[in-house]
Order: structure tokens, then C-alpha cells, then sequence
């Protein structure tokens, strides 16, 4: 998938809700909660071919670059490989929460509207997490860096990696945050009017 469909996914508004027609409802909502569903599996099978990648990788690196730290390096991919079994861990559970509440969607307008505004709320949570970690991933870009030359990891190195992790992650965050403020924002507000005005 390109960037570029990220955003147009992403940049949609939504669709207005009607207030009593449940088929209605449910043709305004379940697109939205479809495309939850496949980004949730592709995050599930990005961090499974992160933790069968990295490891073999960090195992090649090893044997033909032998870094001048080895104690350093074998550290720093632990530290990344936990940090990827914790994502894939989170991951599972979100995906299973939603999964669960599309088991729990048929049945009322008043369920379903309750269910899509917890996985509306769910989604704004871990996009606000998403956020808060960035400054956590570019710690980590840095101490990859670190490991692998420590002596020759000079200020023009950690520049350099600076704006090759920035140039990635940023466009990236303006787009999950402009789906945020332009679309689960308004959607929110949509649902909770509507449970409010339920009999």
C-alpha cells in the first residue's frame, strides 16, 4: 500500500448518519469500520515480518560488518525486538477488541451506533499514543546508530539519521493526525448526538 492511499483513506469526511434507519446506518459506518479492520492486519503483519526480518538481518550484519561493540549491538537489538514483540502483543489485542465489537454490532441502532462510537473512540486513543511514542522512535533510530559505530558516530552521522527518520515518520504522522482532527473527531460527535437523541 502507498502513502498516497494512506491519505486518501485518510482524508475523507464523514459521511452524515441518519437517525433512525438501521440499514442506513449501517452502509455509513461499516466502510469505516472494514478499513480499521485491514489497517489493524496489516500492523499484525507488520511487526510479524519485523520480528522474522530484523533478527536475521542484525545476525548478517554481525558476521560480515562485526561492530567494534558487540555487548552494545546484541543489546540494542534486544531492545528492539522487545519493543516489537510489545507492538505485536498490542496489536493482537486490538485487533481481537475489534473483532469482538463487530460480533457485538447487529441487533439495534442503538448497539450498533454504541459499538462504532467505541471503536471511533478506541482508534482516536491509539492515535494519540501514536503520537505521544514518536519522540521514543527516534530514540531508537539513534541508538541503532550508536551500536553500530559508536566511534564514528559523529554529529553529522546523528544529523543525517535525523532527517532520514523525519523525512519517514513525519509525513506519516500528519496523515494519521489529519484523519483524526478531520474525520474520527466529527464522527464522534455524530455518534454521541445520535445515541442522545435514541429514544
Amino acid at each position: 500500500m502507498k502513502f498516497e492511499d494512506l491519505e486518501n483513506a485518510w482524508s475523507s469526511q464523514p459521511t452524515p448518519l441518519p437517525a433512525v434507519d438501521f440499514a442506513a446506518l449501517q452502509r455509513a459506518t461499516w466502510p469505516e469500520m472494514r478499513r480499521r479492520t485491514r489497517f489493524l492486519r496489516y500492523e499484525l503483519g507488520g511487526a510479524v515480518f519485523v520480528l522474522i526480518a530484523y533478527p536475521l538481518l542484525s545476525v548478517a550484519n554481525y558476521l560480515y560488518h562485526r561492530p567494534a561493540n558487540a555487548l552494545l549491538f546484541w543489546g540494542n537489538v534486544a531492545v528492539h525486538v522487545a519493543g516489537w514483540i510489545a507492538v505485536l502483543g498490542y496489536t493482537l489485542r486490538r485487533l481481537r477488541r475489534h473483532r469482538a465489537l463487530l460480533r457485538e454490532s447487529a441487533g439495534s441502532v442503538r448497539s450498533f451506533a454504541t459499538v462504532s462510537l467505541e471503536a471511533t473512540a478506541a482508534e482516536m486513543r491509539e492515535n494519540r499514543l501514536a503520537l505521544a511514542l514518536t519522540p521514543l522512535v527516534f530514540g531508537l533510530a539513534w541508538l541503532s546508530g550508536y551500536a553500530r559505530h559508536p566511534a564514528g558516530y559523529t554529529a553529522e552521522a546523528f544529523a543525517t539519521q535525523t532527517v532520514i527518520v523525519a523525512a519517514i515518520l513525519l509525513p506519516l504522522i500528519g496523515a494519521v493526525w489529519r484523519h483524526h482532527r478531520r474525520y474520527l473527531a466529527p464522527r464522534k460527535e455524530q455518534l454521541q448526538d445520535l445515541l442522545r437523541d435514541l429514544p
